[in-house]
């Protein structure tokens, strides 16, 4: 979990949360993982919707955080860091990050970093996020019991904007009682995507005893996927995610009532002006009065002839 996200969550107040660790203790435990001094930097406690209280050490230079690092007072244990993005124009390349990434997993994870397998993926131009997974176990294999680690790096200079880790505590692989098929079969009627396309094969995951399959759905009509956590062991909907950056799902409408594109209202006539209102106050058109003038004249002039004609006759 990014830890902006953690800090998103996290307050000012401690309400009721078992802590194993007192705030000075969790102190010792984030400056083990950060070289910035925590000595005087101000510290949040706060319980999280798991039930978990925490600790978030803020550093700041005048008015801005510079540094923030987060421990699990429950758990004992580390949580997370956060920078804030450095500006500039982006120099270093994604695999270039990706090196940084590495050592920094190193630096936090030791010997548990040795065995990931990374990727690597450019969300914006100044950021690149990197992530380190550890092999799957288990039958049927999954994620979650082994060591992995989330990083963002800045292309602009390297610094490390966020680093979150899971370590594992040695539990025992949970056999699943929904089925990868059964979780496919949830998932399209939970995004309501009858006639979709499953995306590759559902992935399994577990951590700190949840079990869950993550199902990727693309849309019979085309556009963004969309995913989908469904719980292994119950087949209860965790979460369904609609694609970011586009517009929500319309209902499909009757070929008989094709959309019809709006016109501009026909301008106002005297039956559709109240009684008593003459015309439009607009003053006619130039064209209008430079074409019938003339036709009028024209015809009292052959009216005119005509009289005379008839005058001429009648002596």
């Amino acid at each position: 979990m990014r830890l902006a996200m953690v800090l998103g969550l996290l307050g000012t107040t401690a309400v009721g949360a078992s802590a194993t660790i007192t705030v000075e203790e969790a102190r010792v435990i984030a400056q083990a993982h950060t070289a910035t001094s925590l000595q005087n930097a101000d510290v949040d406690v706060d319980e999280t919707p798991q039930g978990r209280q925490t600790a978030t050490f803020r550093v700041t230079q005048g008015q801005e955080c510079i540094e923030s690092v987060c421990v699990d007072m429950t758990r004992a244990e580390f949580e997370g860091l956060w920078r804030p993005r450095p500006e500039g124009t982006p120099t270093l390349t994604v695999n270039q990050c990706l090196a940084y990434a590495q050592a920094e997993a190193e630096a936090q994870m030791g010997d548990d970093a040795q065995n990931l397998t990374w990727g690597a993926e450019l969300i914006v131009p100044e950021e690149v996020a990197c992530t380190g997974k550890g092999p799957l176990v288990g039958t049927p294999p999954r994620s979650g019991l082994t060591p992995s680690c989330e990083v963002s790096v800045s292309t602009v200079n390297g610094t490390i904007i966020d680093f979150s880790d899971t370590i594992p505590e040695g539990e025992e692989p949970i056999t699943p009682t929904v089925s990868a098929e059964d979780a496919e079969d949830i998932a399209i009627q939970a995004t309501g995507l009858e006639g979709g396309t499953i995306v590759g094969a559902p992935e399994l995951s577990q951590e700190r005893g949840a079990l869950t399959w993550f199902v990727t759905v693309h849309p019979p009509s085309g556009g963004n996927d969309w995913h989908c956590t469904v719980s292994a062991t119950t087949g209860g909907v965790i979460s369904v995610g609609e694609p970011e950056g586009t517009a929500p799902r319309e209902e499909a409408k009757p070929a008989a009532c094709p959309a019809v594109a709006p016109t501009a209202p026909p301008p106002p006539t005297r039956a559709m002006l109240p009684p008593g209102v003459g015309d439009p106050a607009e003053p006619a058109p130039t064209w209008r009065r430079a074409v019938v003038l003339p036709i009028v004249a024209v015809a009292l002039l052959v009216c005119a002839a005509g009289g005379l004609v008839l005058l001429r006759r009648r002596r």
